[in-house]
């Protein structure tokens, strides 16, 4: 049985970020299609909660790959999953 999944306001604010900044620079059909391997991945998680190793500062959050790109933070409840925020891995490194 998958469990729901929801976002942060952070996760929000974060993917809408580098959605706009796909869009602005390679334009709609890759943004468009960043956005579908984004959903892609959370229903994975959705079924799969613990595929992805968890991080070294808190065992309680895990890192997700979209991309070589772009990360995704989450952390695992009872009958929820919460998508923390989405990271351009291009950036410095905030946690690992």
């Amino acid at each position: 049985m998958a469990l729901t999944v929801s976002f942060s306001e952070e996760a929000y604010e974060t993917l809408l970020g580098i959605g706009v900044f796909i869009e602005e620079t390679w334009g709609y059909y890759h943004a468009d299609k960043f956005i579908q391997t984004v959903y892609k991945k959370i229903d994975l998680i959705a079924i799969l909660p613990f595929i992805y190793e968890p991080i070294l500062l808190n065992s309680q959050v895990r890192k997700g790959v979209i991309s070589k790109h772009t990360s995704f933070y989450y952390q695992v409840y009872q009958e929820e999953i919460r998508i923390l925020f989405f990271f351009d891995n291009r950036q410095e490194p905030l946690i690992t």
